[in-house]
């Protein structure tokens, strides 16, 4: 038990020493590009106020930085829509970004080790009185473009016998009408915007993200639909790919990552 906490207390003095240094460390040169979230509390959120971007994933980001041996980093806002295109027109090195691992993902990009794991979740408003996803029939529930989560509820509900039974590769969010509809959105403050004034009935994502927009008047139910894996999106292929996960999985190992979960609390 004693050497567990020395690891723990190494790993938290090993962090917060690379996360001092200017930029990232000045061995290397050039810039590592990185697509980071902007509206996701403890992960990536930007303030327009200072012009920083603070969060677990912008501390990975930096520390990757050092460990490639670039001279400094910069970050790029992406969301569902955008993340992709910009691995693939070489706009970006990586996406650090609460992007789900998923087999269909994997195809087209490389993935890092996971260096965070999650939940889907549902959130409501409290005045609804809703309990469960499973009194979400015929409901509307909010979420952002291009997720993965959507179509792990579906099939919840529908092993619940809530909505139809369907096939995963007929799919589509946007077109789906077994039981409840969902709402495609670009960015989470605009789903907790219409929740909040009941243009949908519920807000979709991911555990972590949900606690951003969490209030007194809002809650999260408690169905456990998907886990959801966070990975360092690379191009297929990358000279990156590799030392990526190589890095990813040293920090499991050192204590790193729990480091960086201990400091955001999550």
């Amino acid at each position: 038990m004693a050497v567990t906490y020395i690891r723990r207390g190494l790993a938290a003095l090993l962090l917060a020493a690379a996360l001092l240094l200017p930029g990232c460390a000045a061995q290397g040169s050039g810039t590592l590009r990185v697509g980071v979230k902007d509206d996701v509390a403890n992960f990536g959120l930007y303030d327009e106020e200072s012009g920083r971007y603070s969060g677990l994933e912008i501390d990975l980001a930096q520390l990757l930085c050092d460990r490639l041996g670039y001279r400094t980093v910069e970050f790029t806002t992406v969301n569902a829509a955008t993340r992709e295109q910009l691995i693939d027109d070489g706009s970006l090195d990586m996406v650090i970004a609460t992007y789900s691992i998923t087999d269909e993902r994997r195809e087209r990009y490389d993935f890092s080790t996971p260096y965070y794991t999650d939940k889907a979740g549902v959130m409501v408003e409290c005045s609804t009185l809703i309990d469960s996803i499973t009194e979400l029939a015929g409901c509307r529930i909010g979420m952002m473009r291009n997720a993965s989560n959507a179509l792990e509820m579906a099939h919840y509900m529908a092993g619940h016998g809530i909505v139809d039974r369907f096939a995963s590769a007929e799919f589509d969010p946007a077109t789906f009408r077994g039981g409840l509809t969902f709402v495609e959105f670009d960015s989470y403050a605009g789903i907790a915007e219409v929740l909040e004034v009941g243009e949908v009935d519920a807000f979709l994502a991911d555990g972590s993200i949900l606690t951003g927009y969490r209030s007194d008047e809002r809650r999260i139910l408690n169905d456990v639909f998907a886990v959801q894996n966070y990975g360092v999106c690379t191009k297929k292929d990358s000279s990156l790919s590799a030392r990526v996960d190589e890095a990813i999985k040293t920090w499991q190992q050192d204590g790193t990552l729990a480091a960086l979960r201990e400091k955001w609390g999550v």
